[in-house]
């Protein structure tokens, strides 16, 4: 009896000192948004323009060709709708 409690302290011993602490860092991101109108728009006011601006390292090329709303067109000018993202540190 006494060698199969050794041999079960001995396994417990060695898993707990193989195991490794997990280091999880809290990051906090703010998202805002807006909800849109349950009302009908209008297909010709279903336009939208995007503006992506903060820190450089983590704006690429073409961030503004990933957002994308279905059932609207996406324009440079005179948009019925504009998105502003601004992208900080974390």
């Amino acid at each position: 009896m006494k060698k199969v409690i050794f041999t079960f302290m001995i396994i417990y011993v060695c898993g707990s000192l193989s195991s490794q602490k997990v280091d999880i860092d809290n990051f906090r991101v703010t998202i805002s948004n807006a909800a849109l109108p349950v009302n009908y728009v209008p297909l010709e006011d279903r336009t939208y323009s995007v503006k992506i601006g903060g820190n450089p390292d983590f704006i690429g090329a073409n961030k503004e060709d990933e957002v994308v709303i279905n059932g609207w067109d996406k324009v440079d000018k005179n948009a019925k709708l504009e998105i502003d993202i601004t992208l900080g540190n974390l």
